[in-house]
């Protein structure tokens, strides 16, 4: 079975004979239907007649730094390492979808049968599905690193397909084939390539913004003696008045065809279709280029015939020249070729199986988005390619970069301990050195590989990079992601990886600051922030909320599972580090004169810390002492410290205020930063508390800066003198009290922080931590129960109405699903009370019923266009400055249209844009206008925009987190929640008639998300993760979702695999028996790896019991579910101690 495991990619069809297997994909079914089929032994999945779908976006991921994304009308962009080295012009997905008949492949066919009769064929040419004479099918390998497309022309019985591959040797390969169904033989008349390829050089902004420069710059040669296509800049494009030589190029090649007529360049086709044969093309010039094949020949009935286009990139002379050689010494260039493509699928299959990516169940849809998933997760979170093997050359390039003096100091003596160390020794080694930022930066150390930011053409503003080797070939371990992104990755990848969660953990604490927060992105290198770019106006500083506590305590939550008290042993080991993000939070009065401008960007800092980095390394962006030294401290303080931030921000029956200039998980409620207030966060944050009161209860004495004690102090105070006052619901100006109490106390603290730590370590019992935990419970549980809803639904956000410094007002915002999640997450509910939020959710405005799934939040009309900037005419009084202004030309402010209507002046935006319009009016006019009339004119635009109400981005667009769209990542968040709901009712052994509707609402939940639905519904390949489904379109921006990781979690939920207290469990209680493959002894099995150890579920109606094989060849049998601890331990250890688990179990549905 280990055997079958590893082999699953190439071999298994679950029992089922596999073949070549084009025909049936085509024939059979119809395009309601995703079919599995089997090409040259690769499982693909085909949708039938996709030409009549929309079209939709995929992401083919390669083993290596190719990289491509295609439309399904065949338009492309694909390259190596990022945009900048694009092969296809890299544009937003609109434009390469738009541009697909000038991008990518270009196929002409003539055809003439004996009988004279002549046809023309342009195949997928856009029809809209309209053609009756052709059928068209799109298959995509399981992997993701494969499409095809094909068209059958049915009059002739012709049928052309061609496919795009990835051979890190010899680069992008497209394959074609042309196949004759008919009885007779047929002549062709071909024209068939790919046109737009870009040279070499030529960046994703060049090529945006000055293509039409570019193309002037454009050289297309054919090489001599050989078929090898060049395509170059005569020089780089810069405006310097100095020579600057380009000396790279993409090349093209082909095999296939003996003798081809090649073009470099399309201007010819137009001849080719008027009946005029093309000549060879040897030098193009100022061009876009392409490289055609022509050729005519005859393909006998039954017969086909295959060509390969290869295309590389940054390719210098001494490259092509071998090239060159390569092509010439080589006789069998096509089998070649497809051997380095199976090469890099088997690379794929390596990575996918040790992330747990490869199951073989009877249900392959099931598994197959199983796979998908731990494939994005792992290209956006990275995988240890050397398990928990570190290489000491790459660990101490790691030191240097990060500190040079700690290099220094180190290198020589970790040499000598050979090439390669296990994590363990080596962080027993470096703890032994006494050095503390030697063994902080071993503790954090993460070897990962293949990963990348989530960028996209239809995520433009990610800029991604597959940095995987460095220029001599050689492996380059290296990891980037936005910080709200790479963790919740990192949460998936430890589920497999569990050797690396307290690396995780010290990351993450590393990089966060001593105010509370968190940078923007973290790379292998360091970390980011964000910075005011004055010519763009996407650029923006503040610190996330709600991703530094949830993302944080999920990595804890799986430290205590599979390592339990290892948290509580090292709460006061004193090896971990601030970052020191330049960004300083303003004093609370200023705070409250402007809740969305509460955050100064430190100028001066931002030198000192460049000058460090610039000394010292990486470690400059830490926060240092007076005395120039890294401040380092407790595990326990970089757990409280966050947890401080938040509760300073608490609102009593509110939420936590969101007033750090930027929104939660949901960035497009961004306009909620400064008035805003999260139930989401304070769900959290109670999960939170409650999970640390055991990690900190038995603590005699924890060592902490005297700052932090200070203001946990003062925390615990204010909560206190507020908990004696009764009842616990406030009237506006007592939480007025105490929202300046609490804000004034962070103020006191940032304000010590800012200035400098004193260095003074004070103590903090178990018990005073835990006690000031159980006091703010109380607060916490209150806000959580007066924010339910009437309809038994919960208030997700919430809006804070500030009356100078006397009074705030809450006031509940619209219906959303983030709400939902976080309510059933928080560790509040009962089983009773989550069995009545989901069944009053499926009846809420938030279903979408088309889809059987939920919208982010209720969908709603805007205004149209005329109705939208119209000053109702009852608000204008005879004392109105309304038809005064009106009166004077050109005022700016507002305008009278012919039917005598009033309107504010069309260049307006906000409240801001009319201050300065009347500030501008009255310099222009010199009138001053009565103040009056600034209170009307403000009163009348609030009252026609309803400004007050915006949310942002999310209630005014209709793509993304938009009006009526799903996204998936949220609907995937909802899984988890209900999955964790019945695995505690499992546990509190709650009636049977709760745990069946939470396993109903599990498995409705699962089948909205797509996996289930067919491709026209869903828009692309179910098995795929998408981010959104907007109203009016099908799945959008593919593959690189945070979906991915709830769908991991949940996929090994529903397995039944579980870890607590150090054990491996297996359970039944989501188990399918549908999922078992029957086997040819009459028995059942379902197979998947866990920790990369595979696991055989082998169906049983008798007791559970375990079989253990171990490495050494011997076994263990296991009464019942569970792996002792020291067995279990094994499994984590990845280290070959196990080498198979067999599990006899009783699946408890159907």
């Amino acid at each position: 079975m280990l055997d079958t495991i590893k082999s699953i990619n190439t071999d298994s069809n679950n029992g089922q004979q596999g073949t070549n297997d084009y025909l049936n994909a085509s024939r059979n079914g119809t395009m309601d239907e995703l079919q599995r089929t089997i090409i040259n032994g690769e499982v693909f999945y085909c949708i039938r007649g996709y030409d009549r779908m929309r079209p939709f976006f995929m992401n083919i991921v390669s083993d290596t730094d190719l990289w491509m994304f295609i439309s399904s009308k065949g338009g492309l962009s694909a390259g190596r390492i990022n945009a900048d080295h694009a092969i296809f012009p890299y544009y937003t997905d609109d434009k390469i979808t738009d541009l697909s008949e000038v991008t990518g492949s270009l196929s002409w066919f003539k055809l003439q049968r004996g009988n004279g009769e002549s046809y023309m064929w342009r195949p997928f040419l856009d029809g809209f599905g309209t053609n009756k004479h052709v059928e068209r099918n799109i298959y995509k390998s399981i992997y993701n690193n494969k499409v095809i497309f094909e068209e059958r022309h049915l009059l002739y019985n012709l049928r052309f397909r061609y496919g795009w591959y990835f051979s890190d040797h010899f680069g992008l390969v497209r394959e074609a084939e042309l196949v004759n169904e008919s009885d007779t033989e047929i002549s062709i008349n071909m024209l068939d390539g790919v046109q737009n390829i870009l040279p070499a050089g030529v960046t994703e902004q060049l090529q945006n913004w000055r293509s039409n420069l570019v193309n002037a710059y454009r050289k297309s040669e054919l090489a001599n003696h050989s078929n090898v296509g060049i395509y170059s800049l005569s020089a780089r494009i810069i405006d310097k008045p100095e020579p600057s030589e380009s000396l790279r190029a993409t090349t093209a090649w082909s095999v296939g065809w003996e003798n081809p007529t090649i073009l470099l360049s399309t201007q010819q086709v137009r001849s080719f279709i008027n009946g005029i044969n093309p000549v060879q093309e040897n030098d193009m010039r100022a061009e876009p280029g392409g490289y055609l094949l022509h050729k005519e020949c005859t393909l006998g009935a039954g017969k086909n015939k295959k060509w390969l286009i290869v295309l590389e990139t940054d390719q210098g002379v001494e490259d092509i020249i071998r090239l060159q050689d390569e092509l010439a010494s080589h006789s069998d260039l096509f089998s070649k070729v497809h051997e380095d493509i199976h090469k890099g699928n088997n690379q794929l299959h390596e990575y996918l199986l040790s992330a747990d990516g490869i199951q073989e169940s009877n249900d392959h849809l099931s598994s197959a988005r199983h796979l998908s998933n731990v494939l994005f997760n792992s290209m956006r979170g990275g995988l240890f390619p050397n398990g928990y093997t570190i290489d000491i050359k790459d660990f101490c390039n790691y030191l240097h970069h990060h500190n040079k003096l700690v290099a220094e100091a180190h290198v020589e003596g970790l040499l000598q301990q050979g090439d390669s160390l296990n994590r363990k020794a080596l962080l027993q080694y470096c703890e032994a050195t006494g050095d503390v930022a030697l063994y902080r930066l071993t503790k954090e150390y993460l070897p990962l590989f293949f990963s990348r930011r989530h960028g996209d053409p239809s995520r433009p503003w990610n800029v991604f990079n597959i940095n995987t080797r460095g220029e001599d070939g050689s492996r380059i371990l290296d990891y980037e992601g936005n910080w709200r992104d790479i963790f919740q990755n990192w949460e998936a990848l430890a589920v497999s990886f569990p050797g690396f969660i307290d690396a995780m953990i010290a990351r993450f604490l590393n990089a966060s600051t001593a105010d509370g927060y968190n940078p923007y992105r973290i790379t292998r290198n360091g970390i980011d922030w964000e910075i005011i770019e004055p010519h763009d106006p996407w650029s923006f500083i503040g610190y996330w909320g709600d991703h530094q506590i949830i993302y944080l305590l999920k990595l804890l939550e799986l430290s205590e599972k599979y390592y339990p008290g290892q948290l509580a042993g090292a709460i006061g080991e004193a090896a971990y580090c601030f970052a020191n993000v330049p960004y300083r939070i303003q004093p609370f009065e200023a705070i409250l004169r402007d809740p969305q401008d509460t955050i100064v960007f430190d100028d001066a800092e931002q030198f000192i810390i460049d000058g460090r980095v610039e000394a010292a390394g990486a470690d400059g962006k830490l926060l240092w002492n007076c005395e120039g030294i890294i401040i380092h401290t407790t595990l326990g303080e970089k757990l409280l410290i966050p947890l401080l931030a938040k509760l300073s921000n608490y609102i009593h029956e509110g939420g936590i205020w969101l007033n750090t200039q930027r929104p939660e998980w949901n960035d497009a409620n961004n306009a909620l930063v400064g008035n805003g207030v999260s139930m989401v966060t304070l769900n959290y944050l109670r999960r939170y508390i409650e999970f640390l009161q055991p990690v900190f209860r038995d603590i005699k004495e924890l060592n902490v800066a005297s700052e932090v004690k200070g203001w946990l102090q003062e925390l615990r105070s204010i909560f206190e003198e507020f908990s004696g006052r009764k009842p616990m619901g406030m009237d506006n100006d007592v939480r007025m009290e105490m929202i300046n109490r609490l804000g004034h106390a962070a103020q006191h603290y940032n304000q010590q922080v800012y200035a400098g730590l004193s260095g003074y370590i004070a103590h903090l019992s178990g018990a005073t931590i835990t006690g000031f935990f159980d006091l703010t419970l109380t607060f916490i549980d209150y806000t959580i129960a007066v924010n339910k809803r009437q309809d038994k639904l919960f208030h997700a956000y919430n809006l804070l109405s500030l009356n100078g410094n006397t009074s705030a007002s809450v006031q509940h915002m619209y219906l959303m699903l983030e709400g939902q999640v976080a309510a059933l997450s928080s560790g509040t509910l009962s089983t009773a009370e989550a069995v009545a939020l989901l069944d009053a959710l499926k009846e809420s405005a938030l279903y979408r019923d088309d889809h059987y799934s939920y919208l982010l939040y209720p969908d709603r009309q805007l205004k149209p266009f005329l109705e939208r900037n119209n000053i109702p005419a009852e608000q204008i009084k005879p004392t109105s400055i309304i038809p005064v202004l009106a009166d004077v030309p050109l005022n700016g402010i507002v305008q009278r249209d012919i039917h005598g209507n009033y309107h504010f002046y069309k260049n307006l935006s906000n409240a801001d844009d009319l201050k300065g319009a009347i500030e501008h009016f009255e310099i222009k006019f010199g009138k001053t206008l009565d103040p009056k009339a600034h209170i009307e004119l403000l009163y009348l635009f609030e009252m026609v925009f309803q400004h007050e109400k915006f949310t942002g981005r999310s209630g005014t667009f209709y793509g993304y987190e938009g009006l009526n769209c799903i996204y998936w990542h949220m609907v995937s968040k909802l899984l988890l929640a209900v999955q964790e709901q019945i695995i505690a009712a499992h546990e509190k052994k709650e009636p049977s008639s709760y745990l069946d509707r939470l396993v109903e609402h599990y498995y409705e939940i699962r089948a909205g998300i797509g996996l289930n639905k067919t491709p026209e519904l869903y828009g692309a390949f179910p098995t795929d993760p998408y981010s959104h489904t907007p109203g009016n379109k099908g799945a959008q921006q593919p593959g690189m979702t945070g979906q991915v990781k709830e769908d991991i979690i949940t996929r090994f939920g529903e397995l039944g695999v579980s870890i607590e207290k150090g054990c491996i469990s297996f359970s039944g209680r989501l188990l399918r028996q549908s999922e078992f493959i029957p086997q040819e002894d009459g028995s059942a099995t379902l197979t998947f790896t866990f920790c990369a150890v595979p696991v055989v579920y082998k169906l049983s109606k008798a007791d559970t019991g375990i079989t253990i094989h171990h490495g050494a060849g011997d076994m263990l049998k296991i009464a019942g579910a569970t792996i002792p601890a020291a067995e279990s331990r094994l499994v984590f250890e990845r280290n070959g101690g196990i080498r198979q688990i067999e599990v006899n179990i009783q699946p408890e549905l159907a």
